[in-house]
């Protein structure tokens, strides 16, 4: 699954809250609701947290950062 992120998209998640669901992280980055738990299961997205009522939930930080390894620069991926 190739995941590529422009400078612009980083820049918006910035303005997330500390913590998102996935529907935030899905609205923001546009990586639809599906895709981002395949890539829970397989380990390969951001690191994410399930509150004690199932919810899971995605640090700015953790999710900027794993964005950044995902970036597209100088039209390359």
């Amino acid at each position: 699954m190739s995941i590529v992120f422009t400078e612009s998209q980083i820049a918006l998640a910035g303005g997330m809250p500390p913590r998102a669901t996935e529907g935030v992280v899905s609205a923001v980055t546009g990586i639809p609701l599906r895709t981002l738990r395949r890539l829970r299961d397989s380990h390969d997205g951001p690191e994410y947290e399930t509150t004690v009522g199932g919810t899971t939930v995605y640090r700015r930080d953790s999710l900027i950062h794993w964005m950044y390894s995902h970036v597209k620069r100088n039209g390359a991926a």
